[in-house]
């Protein structure tokens, strides 16, 4: 037994490892699309990773990983499952979770992260985390591998975007309403919507867009790119028309 449980732990963090997340993810997302109950993942890298193990070596940048991979471990219940999943790089299964409890969760651990001290000799820099919060869609089953892919998918936008290091994304914004309730409430927000422009009432417009715009974006990401091409000019327009 504890041979088992040493080959499903990462031999430096003493968290899962990469291969028993995905059975546990497999496991957990399947529970979740049968019963409709929440799950929420988080994904965490450590930006300086790169840096520090260039200009402190390895033993430092071990450190490192040891040292966040603690503060996240701190803050799980016994539900949850971390793993590290590459050289700097987490992610935490969460049954249960919703995408604003995990934003809290996310703000206790950055807080936590931000108290840590490290002997770098060459380095000068603080020490963030960029993350990605992915509540995945429960409509059916989705293996393990394509939401880790969709992860670090996810991970390479925050990289990229250089402004802000938090990504959310929440596939379940639906979850335990009925599908008639879903359809009348985006209904009636889409006929405010033309109400207040027809009647040029740009900041309530625009007020009210971005609303409508999230709770449909589970639809969106199967819309053409012409479509959402379309969408994104017509909301230019509108806003070319609130500021003129």
């Amino acid at each position: 037994a504890q041979l088992e449980k040493n080959a499903n732990k990462d031999p430096l963090t003493d968290l899962y490892n990469r291969s028993y997340l995905v059975d546990k993810l497999n496991q957990d997302h399947s529970y979740a699309s049968r019963y409709q109950t929440r799950l929420c993942l988080i994904r965490f890298d450590i930006e300086e990773f790169n840096q520090v193990f260039i200009q402190e070596g390895k033993e430092v940048s071990d450190e490192l990983v040891r040292s966040i991979a603690k503060v996240i471990a701190s803050f799980l219940r016994d539900e949850y499952t971390a793993a590290r999943i590459g050289l700097s790089s987490f992610v935490v299964v969460m049954p249960g979770m919703r995408c604003d409890e995990a934003l809290a969760l996310l703000d206790e651990i950055n807080d936590s992260v931000s108290h840590l001290e490290f002997s770098f000799v060459n380095t000068m820099t603080d020490i963030s985390l960029s993350t990605v919060i992915y509540a995945p869609s429960l409509e059916e089953p989705i293996k393990a591998e394509f939401l880790l892919d969709s992860l670090d998918e996810f991970a390479s936008q925050v990289l990229a975007s250089h402004r802000d290091n938090v990504l959310v994304r929440d596939d379940q914004q639906f979850l335990g309403q009925p599908a008639d309730a879903v359809d009348d409430e985006n209904a009636n927000d889409a006929l405010q919507l033309f109400d207040y422009i027809q009647q040029e009432k740009w900041e309530e417009a625009l007020s009210l867009m971005p609303m409508l715009i999230k709770r449909l974006q589970p639809l969106l990401q199967h819309a053409s790119d012409a479509h959402v091409d379309e969408l994104i000019e017509q909301m230019r327009l509108i806003k070319n028309g609130a500021s003129s």
